[in-house]
């Protein structure tokens, strides 16, 4: 997506807002749009034709747009919240601070995911080239939850493993069941699969003959 200011030709003033939209990626209500002339037919139609000229260019870039989303969100949970926000590559990593977070994050974080999930289709949607993920974390949740993930998917394996029989886990969200798969993709004792429908998809972890 460019974010500079360009300068379109068209016969018509919606033909060349259009033609700068598709060149800038972006909706038109994240544009800036100054009409520099209006279209002219010229004498008798003919001589002097003139196109309509418009100059464009975004009021937002994919990061303070985000922000700007992010930050009517916040206000109303906590006005003091702090959003933070880091690019690597064509991810955006957001930190969120604040004192009453909770509610954001809703039991075993389905709250945040509904967030997170939120921004990004708003972000694909306002940024027609935008092309990266939208990862959000609030009070460092996510880093919690993939511990405990990870510990009770290794117990869950040697219990499995103990028994010789099947564990089969509590319903989880497609992210928390990728934290148990990666955390015991390299156990020699047990494989793990998923099972089962959304929203009572599972994993079950099957200890492996020795």
């Amino acid at each position: 997506m460019s974010t500079e200011k360009i300068e379109v030709k068209d016969k018509t003033i919606e033909g060349a807002i259009k033609k700068g939209l598709e060149q800038l990626g972006i909706n038109r209500d994240n544009a800036s749009i100054e009409v520099l002339s209006e279209p002219s037919s010229g004498i008798l139609g003919i001589w002097g034709n003139r196109e309509a000229r418009v100059s464009m260019s975004p009021i937002h870039t994919p990061l303070s747009y985000l922000e700007y989303m992010l930050g009517k969100i916040i206000e109303e949970v906590d006005p003091d919240g702090i959003i933070s926000i880091k690019e690597e590559g064509t991810e955006l990593y957001v930190d969120i601070k604040g004192s009453d977070m909770g509610v954001l994050i809703g039991k075993k974080g389905q709250t945040l995911e509904a967030l997170q999930y939120l921004m990004n289709v708003i972000m694909h949607r306002q940024f027609e080239n935008f092309n990266g993920r939208v990862i959000i974390d609030i009070e460092g949740y996510r880093e919690r939850r993939r511990k405990y993930i990870s510990d009770m998917a290794t117990k869950s394996a040697r219990k499995a493993v103990k028994i010789k029989k099947e564990v089969v886990l509590e319903p989880m969200s497609g992210q928390d069941r990728r934290l148990v798969h990666l955390s015991l993709k390299d156990d020699p004792y047990v494989e793990t699969y998923s099972s089962g429908d959304e929203p009572y998809r599972k994993v079950v972890i099957k200890p492996l003959r020795q």
